[in-house]
């Protein structure tokens, strides 16, 4: 839950590379973000950390306490083991398996070792509907013209497809706090700003920064 893990992530990753080598040149390297038409879109999202920046990627990994290595040069856990990601993908809209495979290729030069793994899609969505087993899923970026109808990328989400970010918190969210695991208070706070914004049909008051 270190936010600064996953930002390193995101600057050791080469868009552009992939844009050439897996999508033809055709796509736009940027941040899962809102589209350009969409009324709360703001460049600043989708432009941020999604710069390759290996040296920048590498410093905020030593400052989360990932600076032991193994011989091969990849990072250990803080508990000595290794540190290995696993990389969930179903190959359905588009090609998931090459973009999976140069981000984990891409990775090593931050330390980071990430093995790809293909599943069928009804496997998929069964691990990432538990929102315990999977460490990374790969999903398409989609509702991105809006949050307001189905954020399900925009707060933590129980899921199959996309897979769950946080399913504990969403269970506690949906039951009014009768199941599941209670977030923490930055948490709580995303829903119920969902709630109101769910209340009103006034779309300024649905606009508004508070």
């Amino acid at each position: 839950q270190d936010k600064n893990f996953r930002i390193a992530l995101s600057h050791g990753i080469d868009r552009n590379t992939i844009n050439e080598l897996a999508y033809s040149g055709l796509g736009e390297p940027r941040q899962a973000a809102l589209i350009k038409e969409g009324a709360y879109y703001k460049e600043e999202y989708a432009t941020r950390y999604a710069d390759l920046d290996v040296a920048k990627a590498n410093q905020l990994l030593d400052e989360v306490g990932l600076t032991a290595k193994d011989s091969e040069g990849f990072r250990l856990r803080p508990d000595g083991q290794p540190l290995t990601l696993s990389i969930e993908y179903a190959p359905i809209f588009g090609p998931w398996a090459d973009t999976v495979q140069l981000i984990s290729d891409q990775w090593k030069a931050i330390g980071i070792r990430a093995l790809p793994k293909e599943e069928d899609r009804t496997l998929f969505s069964q691990r990432g509907d538990t929102g315990e087993e999977m460490e990374i899923g790969v999903w398409i970026m989609d509702r991105c013209l809006t949050p307001l109808i189905e954020p399900w990328y925009f707060y933590p989400f129980k899921g199959g497809t996309p897979p769950s970010t946080a399913a504990q918190w969403y269970t506690w969210y949906n039951s009014g706090g009768e199941q599941g695991e209670e977030p923490p208070a930055e948490v709580k706070a995303q829903y119920e700003l969902y709630d109101q914004i769910k209340a009103t049909g006034d779309a300024a008051e649905q606009e508004a920064d508070e």
